[in-house]
């Protein structure tokens, strides 16, 4: 993770990062090969605990398919929830844009104490489970396809009541993040 942001609008926070991807060579090889990738960026909100473990208020997981189209040397990438597909001519600008959250809605935080204390957490990882069937005994065994990065926390500061930003108010899921 390079850089994160949270920002609170009335009774919601909204998380802007910037997320940095390294495949191993055995994916890149695939990639190029034809198999479609599937990154994840999984959230969460927890509420710190003195005496139990953390509980977890909010989670949520962005899915992209990441591919390369042979004859035209370009590279797809598809955000299946929200029937968005972006087309790219470079690796690197594919995973720029999968790694770019920008005033995404982490939480309805409606409910909250603010006496409590929160954090979030973020962490971006390969999903070995959509591989095809015959590639993933191999991704099982091979360091090579467990590419999780660590969780990536941060306090949350609740405020109590804010004004509401009429230009927030109608963002969800996907018009957050193209």
């Amino acid at each position: 993770m390079q850089e994160v942001e949270t920002e609170q609008w009335t009774n919601r926070i909204y998380l802007s990062a910037k997320i940095t991807f390294d495949l191993s060579d055995e994916a890149l090889k695939a990639l190029e090969s034809g198999v479609a990738l599937h990154l994840l960026l999984e959230t969460e909100v927890l509420q710190k605990r003195r005496w139990l473990w953390d509980k977890r208020i909010a989670t949520d997981e962005l899915r992209y398919r990441l591919e390369h189209q042979a004859l035209s040397n370009l590279y797809l990438v598809s955000h299946d929830d929200y029937n968005i597909r972006r087309t790219f001519r470079t690796l690197a600008r594919a995973l720029d844009s999968i790694g770019k959250l920008n005033d995404y809605l982490l939480a309805d935080i409606s409910n909250l104490n603010p006496e409590n204390n929160y954090y979030g957490r973020l962490r971006a990882r390969l999903d070995i489970e959509s591989l095809p069937a015959p590639m993933r005994p191999m991704a099982y065994i091979s360091s090579q396809w467990r590419l999780t990065s660590p969780w990536y926390h941060w306090p949350l500061d609740l405020l109590d009541k804010l004004p509401a930003d009429p230009q927030r108010e109608p963002l969800a899921g996907a018009e957050n993040h193209p």
